[in-house]
């Protein structure tokens, strides 16, 4: 039985609507302001409120967004007069599902709250894929965690050998992620990086989509479009492998490294949106690799296009997605020869 909170300082028509939902079936709550319904919601969450707009006090639209930040799955209708229509129809964007102009009709509130239950069972599905795929991926880090620190890696040569294991059945991305580390160390030796650090960008590079297999070969094959929750989940990738890898001593450079190598140069990265300097630059030398290289091999013609076609890409976006100073590097370094 669907659970409804009705929320109105006027007790007729409080009572009316409560009436109509319990004869409907539902199981009917009731409250005289926002703040008593605050209250009662955090007692119960109720699958769908039905407030008005206009109460002395906090009004529906502050109702509605403290619904919608504690009670992420219950719908919420506004009810309000002729004149509070341009708030009700605000309150769309705190992300209130539908409104109703007084007085009220029993049909058209019942349709409401049709189409209010189907957005609830929605997300309520939506949570639990997310908490099951956050399982997964939990005990799919706890795994890699524990391999990756029983092996006691030590070296760039050891993270390639763990690397070819983990992507045992993924040719593709060895072969992708030793690609980039190979364009990585050459730049960052352009940019006249320490060598010390350039073993770090090296392990950084070999280990950028760790976190992609702690998302699962499920996700990342998955042939149509992806949910929301996993697209979620896929945006989390450089977070998930910083974090496999935080606890290795040697690894710690390259965690960091790992973390930020969606991020960009103008600060419309992710998944912390860093901005500049703020991205350490070995993920600033990273990304840049790790974009040449998935031009130049996902571009259906001749290798001579192809890099071509990346290094015009790349030097697009210099100052907005790439480091100018790692692009500049990065263009000498081709024409060079690479």
């Amino acid at each position: 039985m669907n659970s409804m909170l009705v929320v109105d300082d006027e007790p007729a028509i409080r009572a009316l609507i409560a009436r109509w939902l319990t004869a409907a079936g539902f199981d009917v709550s009731e409250a005289s302001g926002a703040d008593e319904a605050v209250e009662s919601a955090r007692q119960r969450a109720p699958d769908l409120v039905v407030s008005d707009v206009d109460m002395p006090g906090h009004d529906g639209v502050w109702l509605a967004g403290r619904i919608r930040l504690q009670h992420p799955t219950t719908a919420i209708i506004i009810v309000t007069g002729l004149g509070g229509l341009d708030t009700a129809i605000r309150t769309l964007r705190l992300g209130v599902q539908d409104y109703l102009v007084k007085p009220i009709e029993r049909q058209a509130l019942m349709e409401a709250i049709e189409r209010g239950l189907q957005w609830h069972n929605r997300e309520v599905e939506r949570q639990r894929e997310h908490q099951r795929l956050e399982d997964e991926i939990h005990a799919r880090q706890n795994q890699l965690s524990e391999t990756i620190a029983s092996l006691q890696v030590t070296s760039a040569a050891a993270v390639d050998a763990l690397l070819r294991l983990l992507t045992l059945h993924d040719a593709p991305a060895y072969d992708h992620a030793t690609r980039v580390a190979g364009l990585s160390t050459r730049l960052a030796a352009a940019l006249g990086v320490d060598p010390a650090i350039v073993t770090h960008v090296e392990v950084g590079a070999l280990l950028h989509d760790l976190g992609k297999i702690a998302v699962g070969v499920r996700v990342l094959t998955k042939p149509e479009r992806l949910s929301p929750a996993e697209r979620e989940l896929m945006v989390r990738h450089p977070e998930l492998g910083a974090e496999i890898i935080s606890h290795v001593p040697f690894m710690k450079t390259a965690a960091a490294i790992i973390a930020a190598h969606h991020e960009r140069w103008d600060g419309e990265g992710y998944p912390n949106k860093l901005r500049g300097t703020e991205i350490p630059l070995g993920a600033r030398i990273v990304t840049v690799a790790d974009t040449y290289d998935a031009i130049t091999n996902d571009r259906p013609y001749d290798d001579e296009h192809s890099s071509a076609a990346a290094i015009d890409e790349i030097r697009g976006c210099r100052g907005t997605q790439f480091d100018p100073d790692v692009v500049d590097a990065f263009i000498a370094l081709m024409n060079a020869g690479g």
